[in-house]
């Protein structure tokens, strides 16, 4: 336990160090924002570009791995679906906010920190597959969903098209296509332009931990009334239940690389994407939405740690010169 614990504590430790620094105001809580676009414009992005170029397509590439995490996600968004909207009977945004909460990952301020840790540089490929995933299948069902449900009577094939323009033309988004183009076309890049890609990866992780906990800084669990089923639902499907139906896919579909295996079940297993309370405030939910991803966070740090000691601690491959924990040995 001592040992998963060596991995999680330093990356709440940031995540607490960001909360303080806001409370303290040496940053303004309005500053946030602007934090939170240079890790999602810049670091994040050189760090997948950077990571998904340097290497061959057939490594970055990991089909198995896309359907494990694909089809845990994709089953998670239609059972919290069902549950929040036919057995709660919540209205059909709220009901997709939920769903998208409980099956998007904060990957890239969360996840990718905590697998960097556990697996090393192969935490950014683990990033860029999870963001495929997420890019391509889960945040559009979900956005056109939303888009479809407020005006009914627009043609589903107009939502699909604005939902997917906005994701294409993400940072994130092009990091991919241009990371992934530079692998297969083995296209050659000065040394340094690759070094100041480089520079700017390198401060991802630390940065994006920090603004985490500068964003939670700003939230607060005031005015809940009945809304606590509404945080319950989202905040246990994706603590819980997305990590189990992560693991349970590795378990039926074909072996892969047992590195991948536990980035994948670590991203699964990280609170959901910190855009949420964003998107929620077009439909009048952002103080339900702030206060879920409030206590998934804070709930993550207990949850994370069980997984892994449930999980990982039992089984372990060499990694680096240290023991990294496997899920499935091979």
């Amino acid at each position: 336990m001592l040992a998963i614990l060596s991995v999680t504590t330093p990356i709440f430790m940031l995540i607490g160090l960001g909360f303080i620094i806001v409370r303290k105001e040496v940053i303004k809580a309005h500053e946030m924002p602007t934090l939170g676009r240079l890790v999602t414009s810049v670091a994040l992005p050189a760090l997948v570009f950077y990571s998904l170029s340097t290497r061959n397509f057939s490594e970055v590439m990991n089909p198995v791995y896309l359907a494990v995490y694909g089809l845990a996600s994709l089953m998670l968004f239609l059972l919290v679906l069902v549950i929040a909207h036919n057995v709660r009977k919540q209205p059909l945004q709220t009901s997709v906010l939920n769903a998208m909460a409980a099956s998007c990952s904060n990957s890239g301020f969360i996840g990718f920190p905590l697998v960097l840790a556990l697996v090393g540089p192969t935490a950014a490929v683990a990033l860029a597959l999870c963001m495929i995933i997420e890019n391509a299948l889960v945040l559009p069902l979900g956005l056109i969903l939303l888009e479809w449900s407020q005006q009914r009577n627009r043609p589903i094939l107009e939502s699909v098209g604005k939902t997917m323009w906005l994701i294409c033309k993400s940072p994130l988004s092009i990091a991919i296509a241009a990371g992934l183009s530079v692998s297969v076309l083995q296209i050659h890049i000065p040394a340094p332009m690759y070094k100041a890609v480089e520079m700017a990866a390198g401060a991802s992780g630390a940065l994006a931990l920090i603004t985490i906990g500068g964003k939670l800084a700003g939230l607060s669990l005031r005015g809940l009334g009945d809304s606590w089923w509404e945080i319950i639902i989202p905040t246990v499907g994706k603590l819980m239940i997305h990590p189990l139906l992560v693991m349970v896919m590795i378990m039926l579909l074909p072996p892969f690389d047992p590195i991948l295996q536990v980035a994948a079940v670590a991203m699964a297993c990280s609170p959901m994407m910190s855009i949420y309370p964003i998107l929620a405030a077009q439909h009048q939910y952002d103080g339900t939405a702030a206060a879920t991803l409030l206590i998934a966070t804070i709930s993550s740090f207990f949850t994370i740690s069980l997984a892994f000691w449930l999980f990982g601690a039992t089984h372990f491959v060499e990694f680096g010169g240290g023991m990294l924990p496997t899920l499935f040995p091979q």
